[in-house]
C-alpha cells in the first residue's frame, strides 16, 4: 500500500475508502491482500503539490 500511494497520508486514505467502497459494492467481507496488489489509484500528483504550494505560498510556516 505505501508504495502504490508513495507514503502520502492523502492518498492512502484515498485508497482505503475507495477498496471499502468496492468491497462493499461487492459484498464482500473485507479488503483481502490481493484487492490491494490489484488496486489502480486515482491519484494526481500534480494536484495534490499545487495543493501544497498554495499552503505553502509564503514559504514555511
Amino acid at each position: 500500500m505505501l508504495q502504490i500511494t508513495e507514503g502520502i497520508t492523502a492518498n492512502i486514505f484515498r485508497m482505503i475508502n475507495s477498496l471499502a467502497v468496492d468491497t462493499i459494492q461487492n459484498g464482500r467481507e473485507h479488503v483481502t491482500d490481493e484487492m490491494i496488489e490489484n488496486c489502480e489509484p486515482e491519484f494526481d500528483p500534480e494536484a495534490a503539490f499545487a495543493r501544497w504550494k498554495t499552503l505553502f505560498r509564503g514559504g514555511y510556516p
